[in-house]
């Protein structure tokens, strides 16, 4: 039962779409009007910095709502992680062939030791 939750939730996120709106690449369902024009005040229009925030993932997500708490390894979570990445890449380099769109997974061990603060994230480098 718990395995086809996971995987469910495991499609969507890797299947996940993305859309432009004004200038910013955003994950569809991560955001609101709200919050996105709260964003663009709190970051002074910095679109990168928009989408870095707006985008982030993180893969606790995966494995919290099953059972309320993170059961997994720190293997499992950078491989999920590296997985997730490379079709996030996949898919945007096709939909946006023409963007220079960063998509991060920093694997390092968090310092604090927690796993929570794994994610990955998409925003397109305007400066390259």
């Amino acid at each position: 039962m718990r395995e086809n939750i996971v995987e469910e939730e495991f499609s969507k996120i890797i299947s996940v779409d993305f859309e432009m709106v004004e200038d910013c690449l955003l994950r569809k369902g991560a955001w609101t009007k709200e919050t996105f024009l709260s964003w663009k005040e709190t970051l002074g229009n910095d679109n990168s910095r928009i989408e870095k925030v707006i985008n982030h993932y993180h893969l606790r997500q995966l494995f919290w709502f099953v059972n309320g708490h993170l059961d997994t390894t720190l293997d499992e979570m950078i491989e999920i992680g590296r997985f997730l990445k490379s079709s996030w890449m996949a898919k945007l380099d096709q939909q946006f062939p023409t963007l220079n769109i960063v998509v991060e997974f920093d694997e390092r061990f968090p310092e604090d030791g927690y796993l929570d603060d794994l994610n990955v994230t998409v925003f397109i480098d305007r400066y390259a």
